[in-house]
């Protein structure tokens, strides 16, 4: 078994108008992520299952590495929002 680690793609800035956990993916970022899964998969590297944090940004991330492939993406828990008192 192979554990690749990924950090979520650059997101949108930290503003009042939108919560952390709320941040996107910029267009920079998708961008530069797409180049990314590319090489990956250029390299062979696989994935079976994912496991992504629900923040917005990590989420886009995973989608944009599974594109390709039929992986499968879990959602783990984040305490962060709940602390934030998001939805």
């Amino acid at each position: 078994m192979k554990l690749h680690i990924i950090r979520h793609a650059e997101a949108v800035g930290q503003s009042a108008a939108i919560p952390d956990g709320y941040r996107y993916l910029s267009c920079q970022g998708r961008t530069r992520f797409r180049r990314v899964a590319d090489i990956l998969k250029k390299c062979g590297i696989d994935q079976d299952i994912m496991f992504s944090s629900p923040l917005v940004r990590a989420v886009q991330t995973a989608e944009t590495a599974a594109a390709d492939n039929s992986s499968k993406i879990s959602l783990a828990g984040d305490r962060r929002r709940q602390a934030d008192n998001e939805p």
